[in-house]
C-alpha cells in the first residue's frame, strides 16, 4: 500500500513538472511575439535579443491559442481528477513543437529562414489542430453544446490562419520586390530561390550548380538514387541523385515537371524540396538534411537493446505512445499527399526520415520528428504497371499489384492510392516490431503468399484497436481498406484513449450523429478537424448496436 502511494505521488509531481514545463513555454513565446517582440534581458533565454523574422501574425495566433488552452488545463488540473502523465506529455509534446517554429521565425537571416519556412500554413494549422485535440481529450468535456463550440472554433481558427499567411505572404513578396543595394551577392541569390517559392505558377525551381556545394559524404542509396550531403547556400542539405537512364522513356521536361510538383509540396511531416538541378549526366533533388531513416534507427535500437539474435519474444523499438505518435505524423502527410492527388508508391520504413526531438525529456521518452521522403516522382494517376519493377519492395506491395506481375489481370485496374494503405500496413509492422515483414519468405516465393493471404504477424503486445486498423490496412481487397482520412482519425482515437483510458463520450448521439451527416458541407480541413470529438462518440455507437 505504500509503495502504491509513493508511485502515486511521483506520478503527480510528474504531472506537475509537465504542466510547469508547458506554462515556461509558453511564457518564453508570449515574450518573444509582445508588441517589444524581444525577449527581456531577464530571461535566461541564451538570445535575448532574438525577433520575430517571419509570420509573425501567425505565430501571434497560435500563442494566443496556447494560452487558451493552457488555461483550461489548468482549471482541470485543480481538480481532484487530474490528467495523466501520458495526456500532459502529449500536451507538451506540441507546446514543444509550438516552440520550435517561433524559433526557427527568429532566425537572424530572415532570408535563409524563409527558404524553408515559406508557405507553411500547413505547420501552424496542423500545430493548432493537435492542440485543440489535445485539450478538448485533457478536459475531458465532450458534451454536445461543447462539441458544436469546438467544431465552430476550429472552423474560425482555420479561416484566420488562411488569412494571415495570405497577408503575410504578400508582405514578405514585397520586401523582396524592394530590397536595396545593401545586401551581399549572397543575400540576393537567397531572394531569388525565396521569389520563385512564393510563385504559385512556377512548376519547377532550377537550382544552379554553383549555389550548391561538391558532393560530399553518402549518407544513403536507393533502388534508382544515391542520397549525398552537400551545402546550399550555406545551409547543409541532402542531395538525392538520379542518374539520367532511370527516367528511360520520359520526356526531360516530364520529370522537372514532376519534380516541381514535388518541390510544392508543404506539410511539416513531408522533407521539403528546394529544387532540381541538371548535371548533363544525372537530374539532383536537393532536400532538407535529416538525421537518417526509420529502418536504420530500429536497427540501431534492436542492436544496443536486443544484441542476441531475434529470440527477445515480444520485443519493440518504440513504446506505444511513441509508436502511434510516429504512425500518427506519417499517416497526417499521407492524407496530405493523397488530398492533393499524390500517391507515394514507395512508402517503407526505410524512407520515413527523422530527427530526434531537442527537448531532453522529450528525446529520453523516444518521440521522434519524423517526414515522409523519397516519393516517386510521378503523379497516383500515371500507370503502375511499366517500368522499373524492383523485387526487393515487393515487401510492401500490395496484393493485387503483386497479381499483375505474377500473371493476373488485376493491374489495369490498380489504384495507387489503396496501394499506399497496404503499404502504410506493412510499416505499421515495422514499427511495432522492428523487423522487416515477411523476412522469414523467400522473395521468389512472396508474391504467390502474399496473393494468396499471407500477412505478417501481429506482436502479442498491439492492442486489439490498432490491430484491427492494421488487417483493414492490409485487407485483400482493395476496396475494403480505409482511407488516409480514416487512418488519421481513428490514431487520434487511439491515442486519445491512450491518454484518458477511456472513449470520450457525450449526452446525446442522435445530435452528434447529425453533425456528422452535416460535415459534408464543409471544407474537407473543418471535416478533419470537427472529427476529433465526433469519432469517437460514433465509435462508441456502433459498439452498442
Amino acid at each position: 500500500m505504500h509503495q502504491a502511494s509513493e508511485q502515486e505521488t511521483a506520478e503527480r509531481d510528474s504531472r506537475d513538472v509537465y504542466f510547469q514545463l508547458c506554462r515556461d513555454s509558453v511564457q518564453r513565446m508570449s515574450d518573444l511575439t509582445s508588441t517589444r517582440n524581444a525577449y527581456p534581458s531577464s530571461t535566461a533565454d541564451p538570445f535575448p535579443s532574438r525577433k520575430l523574422q517571419l509570420n509573425r501574425l501567425q505565430c501571434q495566433h497560435l500563442v494566443a491559442a496556447l494560452q487558451i488552452s493552457l488555461e483550461e488545463v489548468r482549471k482541470r488540473m485543480n481538480l481532484d481528477a487530474k490528467p495523466s502523465e501520458v495526456a500532459l506529455t502529449e500536451l507538451y509534446r506540441i507546446v514543444i513543437a509550438s516552440e520550435r517554429l517561433l524559433e526557427n521565425c527568429c532566425e537572424k537571416n530572415w532570408l535563409k529562414a524563409a527558404i524553408w519556412l515559406v508557405n507553411c500554413k500547413e505547420a501552424f494549422s496542423l500545430r493548432i489542430l493537435n492542440l485543440l485535440w489535445c485539450t478538448a481529450v485533457i478536459t475531458g468535456d465532450a458534451r454536445q453544446e461543447v462539441i458544436e463550440t469546438l467544431a465552430e472554433r476550429v472552423e474560425s481558427e482555420l479561416e484566420k490562419f488562411a488569412t494571415y499567411a495570405n497577408e503575410e505572404r504578400r508582405s514578405l513578396k514585397s520586401k523582396l520586390t524592394h530590397m536595396d543595394g545593401d545586401y551581399s551577392n549572397y543575400e540576393r541569390a537567397l531572394a531569388t530561390y525565396l521569389s520563385q517559392r512564393l510563385d504559385d505558377r512556377t512548376v519547377f525551381f532550377d537550382i544552379h550548380p554553383d549555389d550548391l556545394s561538391k558532393l560530399q559524404e553518402r549518407i544513403g542509396e536507393g533502388t534508382h538514387a544515391t542520397v549525398y550531403m552537400s551545402t546550399f547556400l550555406g545551409e547543409r542539405v541532402a542531395v538525392k541523385v538520379y542518374p539520367k537512364c532511370v527516367f528511360s522513356g520520359w520526356e526531360s521536361h516530364t520529370a522537372k515537371k514532376n519534380a516541381g510538383t514535388l518541390a510544392k509540396l508543404k506539410h511539416p511531416c513531408i522533407v521539403p524540396m528546394i529544387g532540381v538541378y541538371d548535371d548533363h549526366d544525372s537530374y539532383c533533388l536537393v532536400m532538407e538534411l535529416m538525421s537518417g531513416d526509420l529502418c536504420r534507427l530500429m536497427a540501431d535500437i534492436r542492436a544496443k537493446e536486443a544484441p542476441h539474435g531475434d529470440g527477445h519474444g515480444d520485443w519493440h523499438p518504440f513504446s506505444l505512445h511513441v509508436s502511434l505518435d510516429i504512425l500518427h505524423q506519417i499517416a497526417e502527410a499521407m492524407k496530405y499527399m493523397h488530398d492533393v492527388g499524390l500517391a507515394h508508391r514507395d512508402l517503407c520504413a526505410s524512407n520515413v526520415m527523422f530527427k530526434v526531438v531537442r527537448e531532453k525529456r522529450l528525446s529520453e521518452l523516444g518521440f521522434l520528428n519524423v517526414k515522409l521522403a523519397h516519393f516517386s516522382l510521378t503523379r497516383r494517376d500515371r500507370d503502375d504497371n511499366h517500368g522499373i519493377f524492383n523485387v526487393r519492395r515487393n515487401r510492401w506491395r500490395a496484393p493485387e499489384l503483386l497479381a499483375y506481375h505474377v500473371g493476373g489481370a488485376h493491374g489495369s485496374n490498380y489504384d495507387s492510392e489503396k496501394g499506399d494503405v497496404y503499404s502504410f500496413s506493412m510499416v505499421c509492422f515495422e514499427v511495432l516490431t522492428g523487423e522487416t515483414p515477411y523476412k522469414n519468405v523467400l522473395i521468389s516465393n512472396l508474391k504467390e503468399a502474399v496473393v494468396h493471404g499471407c500477412r505478417p504477424q501481429l506482436p502479442a503486445s498491439c492492442p486489439d484497436y490498432l490491430a484491427e486498423l492494421i488487417k483493414k490496412c492490409w485487407h485483400p481487397d482493395a476496396h475494403c481498406r480505409p482511407k488516409f482520412r480514416d487512418i488519421c482519425m481513428k490514431l487520434r482515437q487511439m491515442k486519445a484513449e491512450l491518454m484518458t483510458g477511456k472513449l470520450l463520450c457525450v449526452s446525446s448521439p442522435s445530435r452528434i450523429v447529425e453533425i456528422w451527416k452535416c460535415t459534408h458541407k464543409m471544407s474537407m480541413a473543418f471535416r478533419v478537424l470537427c472529427s476529433i470529438c465526433i469519432t469517437p462518440c460514433m465509435y462508441l455507437l456502433s459498439c452498442n448496436r
